[in-house]
């Protein structure tokens, strides 16, 4: 991948993140456990969003440290929401 993809691709996901992070944050607070889809009603609520948006932030956010999760059954796409880090 080029370097002006790579920018191009950073640029997008900051500008997606600019939109839904702070929901998808708040979604987690709210629940300990969810479906992909229960998070994807949310997000598509609160804004107009990708299909895959609010899953690429999701993995984002937990990446920064800024939630976090584990996948207890990938098939059904169910979440549990973990304390965060410190």
């Amino acid at each position: 991948m080029t370097q002006l993809a790579l920018n191009e691709q950073q640029a997008n996901l900051e500008r997606v993140r600019s939109r839904i992070a702070q929901a998808i944050v708040t979604f987690c607070d709210w629940h300990s456990m969810f479906y992909m889809q229960e998070l994807l009603n949310y997000v598509e609520a609160t804004t107009q969003v990708a299909p895959d948006s609010p899953g690429r932030i999701l993995r984002d956010l937990r990446q920064k440290g800024l939630i976090d999760y584990v996948v207890l059954n990938r098939r059904q796409s169910l979440y549990q929401v973990l304390p965060r880090r410190k």
